[in-house]
């Protein structure tokens, strides 16, 4: 049986003039917060408009039987307008073996005692990911208007 909850769904817009090298600040900064792993990296030129995509996702296990994952999905263009897109998805995922009579009473056991507290840790946890990430986005954004500014 698995059982998976979203925790967070979130887009944010950041105008930068270098969106891949952005892209992997917000990789590094978000690598903090679990384990790390790249889905897609790319970075494609025709003339002067770049494009870059850069996906991956944070990992953490919480026992053997759930775990979260927070995924990044980002987009970003250099043309007229300079900007990194991001997507941002928390899940919680929960698998366990409810076959037998052993296996079907840890599950019921899993399920109603101990699934509540590790959603309630995930969901604090992702809090503070979701705070670092709008952080991280209002530090970018004011750093792109500084640098515009001058």
């Amino acid at each position: 049986m698995q059982v998976e909850e979203t925790l967070l769904t979130r887009r944010i817009i950041i105008e930068t003039k270098d969106p891949y090298s952005l892209a992997l600040e917000l990789m590094e900064a978000a690598s903090q917060f679990g384990n790390t792993v790249e889905k897609e990296n790319k970075y494609e030129t025709d003339g002067p408009e770049r494009k870059t995509t850069l996906n991956f996702e944070i990992v953490e296990n919480t026992d053997r039987a759930s775990h979260l994952v927070v995924e990044f999905n980002t987009l970003g263009e250099t043309n007229s307008v300079n900007y990194l897109g991001i997507d941002i998805t928390a899940r919680f995922v929960c698998s366990v073996m409810s076959e037998g009579f052993f296996s079907s009473a840890f599950t019921d056991y899993y399920l109603k005692h101990l699934f509540p507290r590790y959603l309630k840790i995930a969901d604090d946890k992702i809090k503070r990911i979701d705070k670092a990430m709008v952080d991280f986005a209002e530090a970018a954004s004011k750093k792109a208007r500084q640098a515009k500014a001058v």
